[in-house]
């Protein structure tokens, strides 16, 4: 008995085997189902930029389209969208703009032509931020991030940025939260911009080994010589302003 047990185990795991790569390839190359239309419709677009075509539509792009371009993603106002967590399939973007100003030439413009079309309120916003907690893990490749203030939306977490390793480049603008030591787990930074923000702890910013500049702007600790003079000696290399 335990004999047949055994050999009908081995063969569910060998089928599985067989069959698993398959099922994801079948899922790879199928037509993606956004959960918003609008976010899939900036994504075919951010595609169509890329390979400067208009081929990509939402009746034929696929999860392998997505996951393997190096889109540089511009969403313009959060308000345009329900969610973003279709932002997770586009594994090979390096580039990633959120809630910021779009001109006409920008892939969301036909959104609303560039204009806030609805108020957000804070709960929609600390929504946001939960679902790019889940987002971001997912975007590997990612280099450049900003998180923007269109709108008027105040941030008030920073901790979806945990252990992104891959972004060099960071710019986070009206964020009311008061603990940025996250950011320490990001340990590819080179680049920090925070501007408008309650940023008053220079140790939140210390113990990156890749940092090259930091922008501190209208922040608690831009108007404290002792902790700018703590980045200071800590970074000794990097260009400081504030």
């Amino acid at each position: 008995m335990r004999r047949k047990i055994a050999i009908s185990v081995i063969i569910v795991l060998i089928l599985a085997a067989i069959g698993l790569p398959q099922i994801k390839e079948w899922h790879d190359n199928s037509v993606v189902d956004f959960a918003d239309e609008t976010m899939g419709q900036v994504l075919c677009n951010s595609c169509n930029s890329f390979y400067m075509s208009d081929y990509f539509t939402l009746e034929n792009i696929t999860y392998n389209d997505l996951k393997t371009q190096k889109l540089e993603i511009d969403t313009g106002y959060i308000g345009y969208y329900d969610t973003l967590l279709d932002l997770k399939y586009c594994t090979g973007a390096e580039r990633l703009i959120i809630n910021n100003g779009i001109g006409e030439n920008e892939d969301a413009y036909f959104v609303s032509q560039g204009e806030i079309n609805r108020e957000v309120s804070q709960k929609e916003v600390e929504e946001i931020q939960e679902e790019l907690g889940k987002v971001l893990p997912k975007m590997k490749k990612l280099k450049w991030l900003m998180l923007s203030r269109e709108g008027g939306v105040e941030w008030t977490s920073v901790d979806f940025l945990k252990n992104q390793k891959s972004i060099e480049d960071l710019w986070i603008c009206n964020c009311k939260a008061t603990d940025y030591s996250v950011l320490k787990t990001c340990v590819s930074l080179k680049e920090i911009v925070i501007e408008d923000s309650e940023l008053s702890e220079a140790d939140d910013l210390i113990g990156l080994k890749n940092v090259e500049n930091i922008y501190i702007y209208d922040t608690p600790l831009a108007e404290n010589p002792e902790e700018i003079k703590k980045l200071q000696e800590a970074y000794p290399d990097a260009d400081i302003y504030y």
